[in-house]
């Protein structure tokens, strides 16, 4: 039997999300009222976890030349720019972001690398004091529990 699952995105550039196998992700929005970007599959719950890897990029951003990287189209999201944000003032009022599924974490490692993220132990490592972690899907820092 099947069901509907969420999963967040919680940073641009690669994600790393444990979904059961064979989950067929179908959406990517960012409709919640955590306005974070999400991603819908159908999945089997029964299944055992693997690791999926997505790259968020935004309108005008670089993509790196690596083979298979813009070859599952995922998805379009929209996102309100925080005014609290320092640079708000000089940024549209609505970012655009489009979502793809890396094939491999060998891929998406070396998107990482070419978009100047670090990777500690296969995992993005953290800005704030360079650990890295993943608890239930979401890239979290197990040190300082910064996403």
């Amino acid at each position: 039997m099947s069901t509907i699952w969420k999963f967040q995105l919680v940073r641009p550039n690669v994600n790393r999300i444990a979904m059961p196998k064979g989950a067929r992700v179908f959406k990517t929005s960012n409709e919640t009222k955590e306005n974070y970007p999400n991603l819908w599959a159908i999945v089997d719950p029964t299944a055992e976890k693997e690791d999926r890897f997505f790259l968020v990029t935004g309108t005008g951003h670089t993509i790196p030349d690596i083979e298979g990287v813009t070859e599952k189209y995922v998805g379009t999201f929209f996102t309100d720019v925080d005014d609290s944000h320092p640079m708000a003032p000089l940024l549209p009022r609505v970012l655009v972001y489009h979502v793809f599924e890396l094939p491999d974490i060998g891929v998406a490692k070396r998107v990482a690398e070419a978009l100047g993220d670090k990777w500690t132990n296969g995992e993005p490592e953290c800005e704030m004091c360079g650990g890295a972690g993943r608890i239930s899907g979401d890239i979290l820092c197990p040190k300082c529990g910064e996403v």
